[in-house]
């Protein structure tokens, strides 16, 4: 499984692009009637959500390098880059987390496990690529890039300027100790850059 460093290297081409992709399905819902927004339920405002993002995010990375889209079991359209990472896009909760129901391609994915997928090598790390919402649900709080290791985080990106939340990543699950792994975006249009701290 790739680290953060590595994650945000390899990935820093197109973090605006699904930044953009990800506000901008946000966006899409709010063009619609009011009426109209009223009505969903969170369900189907998700599925809204997630298919603007699909549209957005094949538009923004036409005919970019190491770009390609898959499709698992059920639907799932995924992204992967470089052969080296598969995206997926989801609704985030507070904690970054996603919640899914528990089938063999969710919990596969969760746990860094292979997935059979036409085309694609065996070993690529599993990222989410989501939106968390406010307290209200009725606006975006902040965007993420998560690394999923089962039911913990390895380590993420904030996206959004407002991304603040801290992820802990368990080097070991039977270790005590506990290392912080963020990355820190700099203002608008500059570098990336990697930190990693520790903690007690």
């Amino acid at each position: 499984m790739s680290n953060a460093e590595e994650g945000n290297t390899v990935l820093g081409p197109i973090l605006s692009k699904i930044n953009e992709a990800l506000t901008g399905a946000w966006r899409d819902l709010e063009d619609l009637p009011a009426d109209l927004r009223a009505d969903m339920t969170a369900r189907t405002r998700a599925g809204f959500l997630h298919d603007r993002i699909l549209a957005h995010i094949r538009r923004l990375l036409d005919g970019e390098p190491g770009v390609s889209f898959v499709r698992g079991r059920g639907g799932l359209t995924l992204l992967a880059f470089k052969q080296r990472f598969l995206i997926r896009f989801k609704k985030l909760r507070a904690d970054l987390r996603t919640s899914n129901i528990p089938t063999q391609q969710s919990l596969a994915f969760a746990q860094q496990r292979t997935l059979e997928l036409p085309g694609m090598p065996p070993r690529l790390t599993h990222l989410n690529a989501g939106y968390v919402l406010n307290r209200m649900q009725t606006a975006i709080s902040s965007t993420h890039i998560t690394c999923p290791a089962g039911k913990q985080i390895a380590w993420e990106i904030p996206l959004s300027s407002d991304a603040t939340a801290e992820v802990v990543a368990f080097a070991n699950p039977n270790e005590s100790t506990r290392t912080t792994t963020r990355v820190h975006r700099r203002s608008e249009g500059g570098d990336h850059a990697g930190r990693k701290d520790g903690t007690s």
